[in-house]
């Protein structure tokens, strides 16, 4: 899925986690990757001793036409939406200074916050006096429905994504996705997103402000969108893993009736 590991652990353990990663690769007759991305992550990094990478990209729930819910904490304003892990590697704190180009919008942090680095948002949020920005914690799946089919645009700026699921998410509703420029989005999120290069604050609520105003007139923009999260469907992806195994079973029968 990724190699994060090497960037979120200590030296040692990275170490640790990249050796019984090795032994499970010396293991495989294939080694499949979620993403390009990750994939050359891993050539540059484990010894494939000749062994193939295959990218087989994630199966994507289908959820814009599920059940959902308005959370308690949703004003009746304006608002942008981000989800994931509150930590480091998703730059959510870069958001906090370009809300202020947006005083009529919130934003919504949704996400496990149990780490360090969402008490450091928590921090900055009180010592800026940010009254337009609320880290919500953990929500339901109906509610996250609701923040993606409700929301002006998803902002996603992590640094730190084998796929990025969250981005083909809101793209099944026809959203407005803000990635960052790095990783594997750009490569997952195609030419459908609006991608920052440059993760400086006032450039990425410049973007936010060049794109937006005109974003949802283009029905066919939004058309292409859709079937671009669509693309990324569970039946695509398992029929990719039934293929691999048909045709390790065809090997294996071969070299049997071989001996």
């Amino acid at each position: 899925h990724d190699l994060n590991f090497l960037t979120e652990k200590k030296p040692w353990k990275a170490k640790g986690y990249l050796q019984r990663m090795q032994l499970k690769v010396d293991k495989a007759t294939v080694v499949t990757a979620i993403s390009h991305y990750t994939a050359k992550m891993v050539e540059e990094h484990i010894d494939l001793k000749g062994k193939e990478v295959r990218v087989i990209y994630n199966g994507v729930e289908r959820i814009d036409g599920t059940p959902e819910a308005k959370p308690a904490f949703a004003r009746n304003r304006p608002f942008f939406f981000t989800v994931g892990q509150i930590r480091r590697k998703k730059n959510f704190h870069l958001l906090i200074d370009a809300m202020s180009s947006f005083p009529d919008h919130d934003l919504y942090i949704c996400g496990d916050d149990h780490f360090d680095y969402a008490e450091e948002i928590r921090s900055l949020l009180l010592e800026k006096q940010v009254t337009n920005v609320f880290l919500t914690g953990v929500i339901s799946q109906p509610e996250k429905v609701w923040l993606y089919h409700h929301c002006d645009a998803f902002l996603f700026p992590s640094e730190g994504e084998g796929f990025g699921l969250p981005v083909i998410e809101a793209m099944q509703f026809g959203k407005a996705v803000f990635a960052a420029n790095r990783t594997s989005l750009p490569e997952i999120c195609g030419n459908h997103a609006i991608l920052w290069d440059d993760l400086q604050p006032d450039v990425m609520a410049a973007s936010m402000q060049q794109h937006l105003p005109e974003f949802y007139s283009d029905d066919e923009r939004i058309r292409e969108i859709k079937e671009h999260a669509y693309s990324f469907s569970y039946e695509r992806h398992m029929q990719a893993y039934l293929d691999i195994y048909q045709e390790l079973l065809n090997s294996s029968n071969l070299a049997s009736s071989r001996l």
